[in-house]
């Protein structure tokens, strides 16, 4: 192969370490090197090559054959395979890959010479840039960056020359990864453009290997397109093993299913007939195939009274569902040997449960309840609010089981809609049936709208409480709080002392909630409500704001600011032997400052004291601050980074910065340095007790063995190979593993919360009861349930109030941490009052709990500080006079979240970039067992997360549109043009597009 290249002319294979010197020598690319981009291959002048080339880094032969090619101004530079990759590489597939990327480089080298020799000036490039489009070129750009295919400087020059090279490459060798790679480009209006330019079948001749058809690659893009065509229509399942039965056996199961069918049970009956249809009586085949499309026909009807939208509703077209049941049915019946319930037949009884959410009513046995309310409730209650929701979610979990389901494909799509339709229909049925009940209670609880804003505000509260009911199956109190305070429709101020004893409009809609929307909507507990309690104090009324705004918030918030400067600046003074610092007033740890400041530490208080409230109430002073703070890092930036980049960015500066006698000192001095004070700061943190002249001496070891080791060529190998494998890693680190890590940490608390939530009602859902169950499961039901109502109290309190804010970072850190140090010089009290506490438990019950309460006791508070942050922004006089930045995602994210990539946002370049390298390790795949491979579960897992991820999006932006954007257009009396409607949502990695339409428009035009 290093032959064949060779012959090839201006193409040469070189070890992936060197190149990557030579493009960073090259492209004047400062720094340790770790981001070198396009180190697969690049092209070079000859001149370049030869004078930038150390001696060891080309073969002697081949760079006399260099020095001779005069007439040779460009040299193509692959980097070689590993030989561990080539070992289990097929042939060709080695042979490919370097010829893509000669070819790639090739045609860089065409696009440069013909910008540079006028050919092709800036104002043609910037030509086709525009009738690329600039949205979809700047698209491009970003992920030409994200990928480090972007030869510095990153202008349209290198950026156009970069697509160019890469989309010419994947359309010859991997066209399947075109519509990953560059999702928002039309390719068909892109190739006769670039076919402007160059001739891109000349520039794979040339880049082709001696003994390789030149032609291969256009039969391998004809078999990629055939290939991928074929399996659109997904997977094709073998048939199944199935004999029927015949005689006695079928007789059986008639008698089986007419005992299912006077039970009910139509899913049941109408498998077995299935069953026995298969037989080869033709007088019993007939009978039973009658049989079963009665009992489907029964089933369909009863689907379809299920999702009859209720009474007031507009009436749709019915759904047809017997052809559908009846192949699920007949494909169930086939698999059914061995297998008592194959998938077809769980998705059967999936819709038959659906059925019957409709047709039976739940009730709960509450002996709690009972005694809390003094008997007003009664002890059996219905809960027909939970109707429509088991519906809804039972067609959810069948929709989840279409994918698996083993029919043909065109059959597969064909239930997939109707499902899709019937889940729909089914939420749209609980949204229709809970709206107005929800409504009702704001407006006798007071949450009326005023204004226009705060009409589509309460239109959209009521929506998002809906959100919750569809997808949780129930909401609760922290919902009902949450969708308020990001709400611009907010509470009035108490009125008076005795709406403080009942509860402000809140705990009064959390009441009236619990009672309409009986197994919907949970009740807060009585912490929550204590704390509202407390914060309508504090936050609704004037008094009360002015005590939290004028004193509470600008000395607490100066305490957790001085206390949270202490703790990071712990572990730096450390190793200075200054142990528990602070920034505070008085107590016994030892000042950071010098005595003469001491005197400092005595008004730091104070003076973050009067920054806070500052900050807090006067714009002027946030202004000045906002100055001051910003001028203080450009000065920072202009010292630490500007001054010395100009520095070394002069001409003479970097010839000394590249001549040998400053390589010799950075290689035998600095680095060793760099690398001698590492070793030491470990062995201080790590050892801190060991004496000074072990760490002397190891230190001296350290600095001189690496100062020899780096003057010798294997120390030069070393040096290339550590930074070959740290730049991948450390890229992958900064931008996967770091914020992966961050991301893993926010979603497994929610996630784990959220489960805990979804696990205490379905337990509470389990202890109900539908008609038909004996009086002793009714009564063991209820005792369970009084039994598990302190269980599952138990469990909120300590895994909400005390746990999770003490293990989750985002939390505790610096609230959480304050309120454990202030606490700590009253541990005895507090240890001593949890004992007393549980001390009826006995000793070991009791003492454990005590320990464990008393342990996560200050925790509290930190739980205290993010509910009262929350509840600040309940109130009227609390909101902004502005309407503040929409929020549009799930999860908090605004537009700006949604598309610029940065550490907590970028949500649709990530997920873009996640689907490229899974496209790509499926193209490997794929090549290395032939073109017709299915992708790994590894890479289906991946797409599948993309699809979830985009399709949650593109919900979000849908329900954004509708319900505030549109909804405000519409709430205005000069909008003359009657009512919106979104179409089509689509999105890319660096743009979100919206049709939106007017019916009203389209009805009048010819």
């Amino acid at each position: 192969m290093e032959q064949t290249f060779r012959a090839a002319e201006g193409v040469l294979l070189i070890e992936g370490r060197i190149l990557r010197r030579l493009i960073k020598a090259h492209r004047h690319i400062k720094g340790l090197g770790l981001r070198v981009p396009h180190v697969h291959c690049y092209a070079i002048p000859r001149d370049a090559l030869l004078r930038l080339a150390a001696p060891e880094d080309l073969d002697p032969n081949v760079r006399n054959l260099l020095t001779r090619q005069t007439d040779l101004r460009h040299v193509v530079l692959v980097a070689r395979i590993p030989h561990t990759e080539v070992a289990r590489l097929p042939p060709n597939e080695v042979t490919n890959r370097l010829w893509r990327a000669a070819f790639h480089a090739r045609v860089h080298v065409e696009i440069e010479s013909r910008i540079d020799s006028g050919q092709l000036p800036e104002a043609a490039v910037r030509e086709r840039i525009d009738r690329i489009g600039q949205t979809e070129f700047d698209e491009i750009r970003d992920i030409l960056r994200q990928d480090d295919l972007l030869l510095p400087p990153g202008g349209d020059r290198e950026a156009y020359a970069e697509f160019v090279a890469l989309f010419l490459e994947l359309r010859y060798f991997a066209p399947r990864l075109l519509s990953t790679t560059f999702p928002s480009l039309d390719a068909e209006k892109v190739a006769p453009e670039i076919a402007r330019d160059i001739d891109s079948r000349l520039l794979l001749e040339q880049a082709c290997p001696d003994g390789v058809d030149p032609g291969r690659t256009v039969a391998v893009v004809a078999a990629a397109t055939s290939t991928s065509a074929g399996n659109t229509l997904g997977p094709v399942y073998d048939e199944a093993h199935f004999v029927a039965p015949e005689g006695s056996a079928a007789e059986k199961l008639l008698e089986r299913a007419g005992a299912a069918r006077a039970m009910g049970n139509r899913a049941r009956a109408a498998l077995l007939h299935a069953a026995v249809g298969h037989g080869k009586d033709p007088t019993r085949v007939k009978t039973a195939k009658l049989r079963q499309r009665e009992d489907l026909e029964a089933l369909s009807d009863r689907l379809k009274n299920a999702l009859k939208p209720p009474p007031g509703s507009a009436a749709k077209p019915e759904l047809e569902w017997t052809s559908q049941l009846l192949i699920l049915a007949d494909e169930a019946a086939k698999r059914s040997a061995g297998v008592r319930n194959p998938v077809e037949a769980r998705l059967l009884f999936d819709l038959q449960n659906a059925a019957l959410a409709n047709e039976s009513t739940h009730r709960t046995v509450d002996l709690i309840t009972y005694a809390l309310s003094l008997g007003k409730r009664p002890i059996v209650r219905q809960l027909p609010a939970t109707r429509s929701i088991r519906i809804a979610r039972t067609l959810r979990t069948a929709a989840l089981k279409v994918k698996l389901v083993r029919i043909a494909p065109s059959e597969r799509k064909i239930l997939t809609k109707l499902l899709d339709r019937a889940v729909e229909r089914a939420d749209e049925n609980v949204r229709a049936e809970l709206r107005p009940k929800i409504e009702g209670v704001l407006d006798t609880v007071g949450l009326k709208p005023a204004t226009a804003p705060e009409r589509v505000a309460r239109n959209k509260l009521v929506e998002e409480l809906l959100d919750q009911a569809t997808d949780r199956g129930f909401f609760n109190m922290g919902h009902l709080r949450d969708a308020i305070s990001r709400n611009h429709l907010k509470l009035d101020d108490l009125s008076s002392a005795s709406e403080l004893w009942k509860g402000d409009a809140l705990l009064q809609a959390d009441k009236a909630l619990g009672l309409e929307l009986d197994g919907v909507y949970r009740r807060g507990e009585i912490y929550m409500r204590g704390l509202q309690k407390l914060s309508s104090v504090l936050f609704g009324t004037p008094i009360g704001r002015g005590i939290v705004l004028y004193a509470m918030l600008p000395i607490g918030g100066a305490f957790i600011v001085l206390e949270g400067a202490s703790h990071i600046l712990a572990p730096i003074l450390k190793p200075f032997g200054v142990h528990h610092p602070t920034l505070f007033v008085g107590g016994p740890q030892k000042s950071p400052l010098p005595p003469a400041l001491s005197g400092f530490a005595t008004l730091s208080f104070w003076i973050t004291v009067a920054v806070v409230f500052g900050l807090l109430h006067s714009d002027p002073f946030r202004a000045v601050f906002m100055k001051v703070v910003r001028s203080l890092g450009k000065a920072l930036a202009w010292i630490f980074f500007t001054v010395p980049k100009s520095l070394l960015s002069l001409p003479s500066v970097e010839r000394v910065i590249e001549g040998r006698p400053a390589r010799v000192v950075a290689r035998h001095a600095i680095l060793p340095a760099v690398m001698a004070m590492a070793v030491y700061a470990t062995m201080l943190l790590l050892l801190p007790h060991q004496s000074v002249w072990i760490d002397l001496a190891i230190t001296l070891v350290t600095f001189a063995f690496v100062s020899v080791l780096l003057g010798t060529r294997f120390g030069d190998r070393v040096e290339d190979m550590f930074v070959e494998h740290v730049a991948p890693t450390w890229k992958m680190v900064s931008h996967r593993v770091l914020p992966g890590i961050l991301k893993a940490i926010v979603d497994f608390f929610r996630w784990g919360m959220d489960g805990l939530e979804r696990v205490i009602y379905r337990v509470d859902e389990a202890l109900r009861f539908n008609e038909g169950e004996s009086k002793l499961t009714v009564m063991l039901k209820g005792l369970v349930g009084a039994v598990w109502f302190f269980v599952a109290y138990v469990v909120r309190v300590y895994i909400a109030l005390l746990i999770e804010p003490y293990v989750n970072p985002v939390k505790q850190v610096p609230m959480t941490a304050a309120a454990h140090k202030m606490m700590l010089p009253f541990a005895p009290q507090v240890i001593a009052l949890f004992d007393a506490a549980f001390k009826p438990l006995g000793a070991v019950i009791g003492g454990s709990l005590a320990a464990v309460t008393a342990f996560f006791f200050p925790t509290i508070f930190g739980f205290f500080g993010w509910e009262l942050k929350e509840n600040y922004k309940l109130y009227r006089a609390s909101r902004k006079k502005e309407l503040p930045e929409s929020v549009v995602g799930a999860h908090g994210e605004t537009m700006a979240g949604f598309l610029v990539p940065g550490f907590h946002s970028g949500t649709l370049p990530k997920l873009f970039a996640r689907l490229r390298h899974a496209a790509r390790r499926e193209e490997e795949m794929a090549n290395l067992a032939g073109n017709g491979a299915k992708p790994t579960s590894k890479e289906e897992g991946a797409r599948g997360r993309f699809r979830e991820g985009t399709t949650e999006v593109e919900h979000s932006v849908r329900h954004f549109i509708e319900r505030e954007l549109i909804s405000l257009l519409l709430a205005d009396p000069r909008w003359p043009h009657g009512p919106l409607e979104v179409r089509r949502i689509a999105v890319s990695s660096n743009r979100v597009r919206i049709a939106i339409f007017l019916p009203r428009a389209l009805k009048t035009q010819p």
